[in-house]
């Protein structure tokens, strides 16, 4: 199936913002897209210390979603019991919510746990034949995360807004997830200002998927099932869990 990353401008208002996401959505349907994936905090941009939800996100994305006739999977903050939570949703192309899921891990280098609180729960979809799992930026750092998702998952969604100056991290993060859990890894990331395009598809194999159309903001890749074809080490059929 075709999935399209979208590596949206952090410069841009947030009205300026949402007319990018509809054109670059639009955009990929036509070219066959089945899901489009936005960054962390998509809707309203990244901020690290949010004091309020942004209001109206599941209306405009789900709206969007049945325009399109696509599924989406969006960043965006959600009211929780005491604080914030960071969140990813995904609705699909008939604006029915697939799953969502809030970030476990607070990144406190950066104070969010001034106005986050972590989720503990992991969240799973399916489209088609394919089953992805759900995370968000700093999560990459955590391997148990990404070890729980691999006997049930083809592919990993990681949303993110991560840095320039630490994406040599990120680009190594997704392809170590990717191989020791023989899982595909698809990490988008904002660009502009302190980010640089960074939105990859990295194989069980440990390399970058090229895409079948790439553009400034918009890229497709194809996406097959999890194949373990025997040719290198399953870990995870031989990974101890119970340690």
């Amino acid at each position: 199936m075709k999935v399209a990353l979208l590596s949206l401008d952090v410069s841009l208002t947030t009205k300026a913002r949402l007319g990018q996401i509809k054109e670059l959505v639009l955009s990929a349907s036509s070219m066959g897209a089945s899901l489009c994936v936005l960054p962390e905090m998509s809707f309203g941009g990244y901020n690290a210390t949010p004091k309020e939800c942004d209001q109206g996100a599941d209306e405009f994305f789900t709206a969007l979603a049945k325009e399109a006739n696509v599924a989406i999977a969006y960043g965006h903050v959600k009211k929780a019991d005491k604080k914030l939570k960071n969140s990813v949703t995904v609705v699909s192309s008939s604006g029915e919510e697939l799953a969502h899921y809030d970030k476990m891990h607070v990144f406190t280098f950066a104070n969010e746990q001034k106005s986050f609180e972590g989720g503990d729960v992991l969240a799973n979809f399916s489209i088609g034949d394919i089953r992805f799992g759900l995370s968000i930026c700093y999560d990459l750092r955590f391997a148990e995360l990404y070890s729980l998702y691999a006997k049930s998952c083809d592919a990993v969604l990681c949303i993110a807004a991560w840095p320039k100056k630490r994406i040599s991290t990120f680009k190594l993060l997704l392809k170590a997830r990717a191989v020791e859990n023989v899982t595909t890894l698809v990490g988008v990331n904002w660009q502009g200002g302190e980010y640089v395009k960074s939105s990859y598809v990295a194989t069980q194999n440990g390399v970058f998927s090229k895409p079948v159309y790439a553009g400034s903001e918009l890229d497709i890749y194809e996406i097959s099932p999890s194949k373990k074809d025997g040719k290198s080490p399953n870990s995870v059929d031989d990974k101890r869990f119970e340690l």
